[in-house]
């Protein structure tokens, strides 16, 4: 939950649902939204819970009217980092997608110093445009990993914590003799490596 008081009133929002997915031909064009296209209609089943839970924290807006209701849109990368950098394909098309406003005013100076001086000042390896390999790019890869993006986004998550879905998308050869040995299986760049094996739980 997030509130914040605005005048004589409170915002409120919630991010404890299922997320909402949306494919880009669903997005209203300037012409034909309400408001904005990143306006979606609003959803009292989604935010059911989160006024429940706002009651809870904050009792006297358990009887409240929400006088003013806004089901945004959010962008979710596959691994929840921004797009930033010059375009691979275009040379002279720059992007800054998949940021939060929060972020709105670093990513800004960074692009922007990297457009003049050909480089940024910090290292932005983690967002750059050309990081993704092949099998992140599908349709179902991003679906997946930005719904999930969007349910950790306030998560703690451990730094060695593994995705669950999608797995074995690129295997070795050798894949399925690893797992007649009992291999414990993590991903990098796509393929499944052995971390270890459960053999080795009981070698002294």
């Amino acid at each position: 939950m997030y509130f914040r008081q605005e005048y004589d009133a409170y915002v409120i929002g919630s991010y404890d649902h299922e997320p909402l997915l949306l494919e880009p031909e669903d997005i209203w064009s300037n012409a034909d939204a309400p408001e904005m296209p990143s306006m979606m209609p609003w959803s009292e089943s989604a935010f059911r819970k989160g006024m429940i839970s706002a009651g809870e924290f904050m009792p006297a807006l358990q009887d409240a009217e929400l006088v003013q209701k806004v089901n945004g849109m959010f962008v979710f990368t596959p691994d929840g980092m921004p797009v930033l950098g010059e375009s691979p394909q275009v040379k002279g098309f720059w992007s800054a997608e998949g940021v939060w406003i929060t972020h709105g005013g670093g990513v800004g100076k960074a692009v922007a110093e990297w457009m003049v001086n050909g480089q940024p000042t910090m290292d932005l390896r983690e967002a750059d445009i050309s990081r993704f390999h092949p099998h992140q790019l599908t349709h179902s890869y991003i679906t997946k990993r930005g719904a999930q993006q969007y349910r950790e986004v306030y998560d703690i998550i451990h730094p060695a914590q593994q995705m669950d879905d999608p797995r074995g998308l690129r295997t070795l050869p050798y894949h399925d003799r690893l797992e007649e040995l009992g291999a414990y299986l993590v991903e990098n760049a796509g393929w499944e490596r052995p971390q270890w094996f459960e053999a080795e739980c009981g070698a002294s």
